[in-house]
């Protein structure tokens, strides 16, 4: 994979038809910016440019609005686009997130009239955000629960995998998925292995429950965003063991599922 990241990148046109067509470093598909090596880095950067131009209009206005109009506005101008297939960016490189992350803080500290260069984490904890991070993490265990529960989108739900316990233990009756075994960083990347990694770090009191009903699904989102609000979820570290050690189970406001 390696070897053909870097010969792609020494192509710089294509001839179609006897005309010779420039290659382009980057390409934009559904709003999402993909660039050379998958790294996202001119995808964030413009998302951070959209994100700040709109907190500078909220701040110059901010006196005008009260804490709850604030935080609305920053939520539909500002957050959905950091939410905007953040699922993508699992595995990024920490240059790519951390342009996000300040991008979220800025909008947090707008909201709060906060002081820009303050620790971020009592802000963001004190509105109820998950940081980019978390939220990416979020977004791929929503995807998983849905391709692994109702099987939709079905495009997804093919690379997910149920693995089969070798023997009858406690932690057998969990539904966990299987992990494939892939070398490479920029493999682990993907959904097939993104998705059962953060799934069966999830305790086993979210996994169990199928969760088909619309309102048990709110809760169920609620209480995953409680998980990884208390929690930090354990980073995938670059062994070759693929059973990371589940989160300690969290009972939140809305008791355990």
């Amino acid at each position: 994979m390696a070897n053909q990241l870097r010969s792609a990148t020494s192509i710089n046109s294509v001839e179609v038809a006897g005309v010779a067509l420039p290659v382009a470093t980057t390409l934009k598909s559904l709003g999402v910016i993909l660039d050379q090596r998958l790294t996202f880095n001119e995808h964030a950067t413009t998302v951070v440019k959209s994100c700040n131009y709109h907190a500078r209009a909220i701040r110059h206005v901010r006196h005008l609005l009260t804490e709850s109009v604030t935080q609305t506005l920053v939520c539909s101008l500002i957050n959905s686009r950091l939410d905007y297939c953040n699922s993508l960016l699992y595995g990024a490189p920490e240059t790519t997130v951390d342009k996000l992350k300040r991008a979220q803080n800025n909008a947090a500290s707008a909201v709060l009239s906060a002081n820009g260069r303050a620790d971020a984490k009592p802000v963001l904890r004190q509105l109820h955000w998950l940081p980019v991070r978390q939220c990416i993490f979020y977004k791929t265990a929503v995807l998983a629960r849905r391709a692994n529960t109702a099987g939709v989108p079905a495009y997804l739900k093919e690379h997910l995998i149920q693995r089969v316990p070798s023997r009858q233990t406690h932690s057998a009756a969990s539904p966990l998925l299987s992990v494939p075994r892939l070398t490479t960083d920029f493999t682990r990347r993907s959904f097939s292995y993104a998705a059962p990694v953060i799934w069966n770090s999830l305790p086993t009191e979210v996994t169990r429950h199928p969760c088909h009903m619309l309102s048990y699904c709110a809760i169920w989102n609620i209480v995953l965003k409680d998980i990884l609000r208390h929690s930090c979820l354990i980073a995938v570290t670059r062994s070759s063991d693929t059973s990371p050690a589940p989160l300690q189970p969290f009972v939140g406001i809305h008791g355990a599922l």
